[in-house]
């Protein structure tokens, strides 16, 4: 992601006191989103190598069950904080593009900006909208955060018929959650960057 000084400094525009400690705030948001993404990822693969360790016969300080529920919760917390971090980029954008002069309006989101943004732009958000991994990583937020939580088996998601019907609704590209982790944020990320540059370059 850029850094704050490289964006604003690539800014054709001025932003006054207030909104430069609005941008400031929003900025850092998705900066702590982004470590929390890395956090929980580096925290999945080292809980999950102890629980290989576990059943594989280690004597280590917790059981297997213990080790389970800390990678999938690692992993739970690595996708909604990817989910976060894409989802709050249009609040940063509406600073800069002030489409609604109440930034914190809980209904501001990709439509809005979308809006308000000539047709290139608007069809780089709706390709980022409308990615594959866009998809994946909405359906794994709302269903783990509203309605069940995905079995997550030696580091996977599984496919089996008796979990199928009751844990995934969709197919996904990939099952082990680490190759998973990495295809989302690689390709989510390079999308955002993509939307952020050719819009602020817009401006």
């Amino acid at each position: 992601m850029l850094r704050k000084k490289e964006l604003i400094e690539k800014l054709p525009i001025s932003l006054d006191e207030k909104s430069r400690e609005r941008f400031d705030v929003a900025f850092r948001s998705i900066g702590c989103q982004d470590e929390y993404c890395r956090y929980h990822y580096e925290m999945f693969k080292s809980e999950l190598a102890y629980y290989h360790s576990c059943i594989n016969g280690e004597n280590l300080k917790y059981d297997a069950h213990y080790y389970r529920v800390a990678f999938e919760a690692n992993a739970y917390a690595f996708f909604r904080a990817l989910h976060s971090l894409i989802e709050s980029v249009p609040y940063l954008l509406n600073i800069l593009l002030d489409v609604k002069p109440d930034i914190e309006d809980r209904h501001l989101n990709w439509e809005t900006i979308k809006k308000h943004l000539d047709h290139e732009y608007k069809l780089l958000i709706e390709e980022l909208r409308a990615s594959k991994s866009y998809k994946e990583l909405e359906h794994l937020v709302n269903i783990s955060k509203h309605r069940r939580v995905p079995r997550i088996d030696c580091g996977k998601l599984q496919k089996e018929p008796r979990f199928w019907d009751s844990d995934l609704d969709e197919e996904f590209r990939y099952y082990e959650i680490e190759l998973l982790m990495e295809e989302l944020y690689n390709e989510l990320f390079a999308n955002l960057l993509k939307i952020i540059t050719n819009i602020t370059d817009s401006l």
